[in-house]
């Protein structure tokens, strides 16, 4: 699903990455977007910074072309790498994600997926438009959403922009680029693994 975001709503093919979090979800992400995408530069943070550094050699020993640098959690706040997408992989109940991202850098949450655990802060889910991949999930299950009591109005589905019923153009508020909430929905897994494999085939 998060592949199928970054296709669907980056207007341009990724080549760098901030991963946060190095659990087995961050492994898979990292994977699929040197495979999907060809990425090549990632920058990986969470707490444990030996943990986080293991993470970036297994990254470059499975994938010799890419450069992984580790940064210690805290850095975030103040030194964020500009990259093309920033994906939170974890399941903290407190934000992790930067309140300021640039406007042309993708951000994606992944890991929260309950009522109490939030990856982005409430200031940046204000200021972007949201993209979520199940409305009714995301009303149940997106912490970050929920906490930040977000106008659900102006929170529109991935399946709304892929058939056209959502203008695309409209979602870069104020020039920024939309975020994308995933809550996880069978169907739509079925659907990016497909898409996935049909682009790889080629």
């Amino acid at each position: 699903m998060t592949m199928l975001g970054i296709k669907t709503l980056l207007p341009r093919a990724p080549r760098s990455a901030l991963l946060i979090g190095t659990g087995v979800q961050a492994a898979a992400h990292a994977d699929a977007l040197v495979e999907f995408f060809g990425v090549t530069q990632f920058w990986v943070a969470a707490r444990d910074l030996p943990r986080t550094q293991a993470f970036c050699s297994a990254l470059c020993e499975r994938h010799p072309q890419v450069v992984a640098s580790p940064l210690p959690a805290e850095l975030l706040q103040h030194d964020l790498p500009r990259t093309d997408v920033l994906i939170a992989l974890t399941t903290s109940r407190t934000a992790v994600i930067p309140e300021h991202v640039a406007s042309d850098t993708l951000a994606i949450g992944v890991g929260a997926f309950k009522p109490d655990m939030v990856e982005f802060p409430a200031a940046l889910l204000h200021a972007r438009a949201i993209v979520v991949d199940d409305l009714g999930g995301a009303h149940h299950e997106a912490g970050d959403l929920i906490q930040a009591k977000v106008d659900w109005e102006r929170v529109t589905a991935i399946g709304d922009v892929l058939s056209g019923k959502a203008d695309k153009a409209a979602l870069s508020k104020n020039g920024a680029l939309p975020v994308f909430k995933t809550v996880g929905q069978a169907s739509w897994d079925l659907a990016a693994g497909r898409v996935m494999r049909a682009s790889l085939a080629r």
